[in-house]
């Protein structure tokens, strides 16, 4: 049977590092992001994925909630809610996660950085908000600052990250100007 549950942040990295294999990602809205999955022995979404979520040091304000279909269905119709096939990424050719997050409308993040044959590069993610699109705002927007930004593909971040070339944005750490 397959469950969901709505997850209260806004940190897309939090929710792919601690999610098992058998759930994942189907949408998010600013600061939620909904899971759905087929609970397996020892990995069930009561007694493992909604504790993970819920944990007593303040990571997360308000506690994992799991929901049924219809729930969900309810949640999505609201229009608040971004299916993860909408999620759009973005390389950009820079090394600073400071310089590269002054670019970002509130709907992009940043996400990671990746080794190429070019250098180190950001990843952002994000999604296409009221006109805030990653083609018609964000790639343009870097562009002005003369930082070349293209879109990339999931696909291509997946194969990056399976050779180990991608290493998650460490939200926790301060960001400081380049000296």
């Amino acid at each position: 049977m397959i469950k969901y549950a709505i997850i209260p942040t806004d940190d897309q990295i939090i929710v792919e590092e601690a999610l098992p294999s058998n759930y994942r990602i189907i949408g998010r809205t600013f600061n939620t992001f909904t899971i759905c999955g087929e609970d397996q022995i020892g990995i069930t979404l009561a007694d493992f994925i909604l504790p993970v979520f819920s944990d007593s040091n303040n990571r997360y304000p308000h506690p994992a909630v799991e929901y049924s279909e219809a729930d969900i269905l309810i949640y999505t119709e609201r229009g608040d809610w971004i299916p993860v096939e909408e999620f759009r990424y973005g390389l950009v050719l820079e090394d600073s996660y400071y310089k590269a997050e002054r670019y970002l409308p509130r709907a992009f993040k940043l996400y990671g950085k990746v080794d190429t044959p070019e250098g180190k590069m950001i990843v952002i993610s994000g999604f296409n908000n009221h006109g805030w699109t990653l083609e018609g705002y964000v790639i343009p927007r870097y562009m002005s600052g003369m930082i070349f930004c293209r879109e990339l593909l999931i696909e291509e971040l997946d194969s990056m990250k399976r050779l180990g070339r991608f290493e998650y944005f460490d939200s926790s750490i301060p960001l400081t100007p380049p000296t």
